[in-house]
């Protein structure tokens, strides 16, 4: 039985790394779908936030970043192969 919640969307931290290694944080938005027994169940990416960076960083560095978290950009895209970090996955509560 599963701890997670069926279609419910869920948050966690990502960390990324530009070729200077300067570091950013993102949070992610997931929504998770259960699925059949036999089957492995889904996480499904929602959404990519640059939520840290040091404010040393050049404006047009942070500008590529932020396009990167967008649906299919470079970032996006290895969250979503990395999948949720299940250690700091939080319920999204909307209120």
């Amino acid at each position: 039985m599963s701890i997670y919640t069926d279609g419910t969307e869920y948050t966690c931290t990502h960390y990324w790394w530009d070729a200077e290694d300067n570091d950013f944080e993102l949070v992610a938005t997931w929504k998770y779908e259960r699925n059949y027994p036999d089957a492995p169940d889904y996480w499904h990416l929602i959404d990519v936030d640059l939520d840290y960076y040091a404010d040393t960083l050049p404006n047009h560095l942070v500008e590529l970043v932020n396009a990167g978290c967008q649906v299919s950009g470079d970032i996006w895209c290895e969250v979503d192969r990395e999948g949720p970090n299940l250690e700091s996955l939080k319920e999204v509560e909307y209120s």
